[in-house]
């Protein structure tokens, strides 16, 4: 099933207790690092044992697919939101 993102914010406020605490890095994550360039919405899948977000965009040059299993540097695609986030408590620095 994918949604919007408003529709996203309704499901996610009525997910089951099994959902880890951590949803909201999850959530602020495809935010600070989506392309708002593009018209597709950060989509949202909720599975039975997961629940996954998706949006359109690609990985850094210098950042390869393995290197999201270990520590690394973040260069959000949005500064602006990853501040607020950052500010708020939903993200690391």
């Amino acid at each position: 099933m994918a949604i919007g993102l408003s529709d996203a914010r309704k499901l996610l406020e009525e997910l089951p207790q099994k959902i880890p605490q951590h949803i909201g890095i999850t959530k602020a994550n495809a935010m600070v690092h989506k392309s708002y360039g593009s018209e597709i919405h950060i989509q949202c899948r909720i599975y039975d044992d997961r629940l996954t977000l998706w949006n359109e965009g690609k990985l850094r040059d210098d950042l390869p697919a393995e290197a999201l299993l270990r520590s690394h540097a973040s260069k959000p695609r949005n500064p602006l939101i990853a501040t607020a986030c950052f500010k708020a408590g939903y993200i690391d620095a």
